[in-house]
């Protein structure tokens, strides 16, 4: 099977694509045996901020998906470390990084709801103004009003 480095390996040899770095499963074993009580304390207090945001501007999307990046980022940590651990500290470590893999889903959820919604007539109006626009030569441009609408 794939596994993170063919992913992002794959993904930087589509043209025009910038390089994928992925750190190997190694250093983030090493990352989380090194850092992670840095790392949990770092991220309580983007938590923190992430929710006075909210608190702020109910719909500011960007808090939710920075939240749900951040969470995203931490059960990847919890996964990987969960891997070598014995005992309770595996489980602990596994049911950790599945719940933070949980809430990492439910931000992004909140995110996309949170997210204006489009105007529903703005391909028919940005039709009508390219049809009632001309060319150079005086003519009125042709839309296919059906085809923006589908875009």
């Amino acid at each position: 099977g794939l596994d993170m480095q063919d992913i992002a390996a794959a993904a930087a040899e589509v043209e025009g694509a910038a390089p994928v770095q992925v750190p190997s499963e190694a250093a983030m074993k090493a990352a989380a045996a090194a850092h992670m009580p840095r790392l949990d304390k770092e991220y309580e207090s983007a938590v923190e901020r992430y929710k006075q945001s909210l608190a702020i501007k109910a719909d500011f999307y960007e808090a939710a998906i920075a939240w749900g990046q951040q969470a995203f980022e931490r059960a990847k940590l919890y996964h990987v470390s969960s891997k070598d651990a014995k005992g309770a500290a595996k489980k602990k470590a596994s049911a950790e990084a599945d719940a933070m893999f949980v809430l990492a889903e439910e931000k992004f959820t909140a995110a996309l709801a949170m997210l204006p919604a489009e105007e529903p007539k703005a391909a028919a109006v940005a039709a009508e103004e390219a049809a009632a626009s001309t060319s150079g030569a005086g003519e009125v441009v042709a839309v296919d009003a059906a085809a923006v609408a589908e875009a």
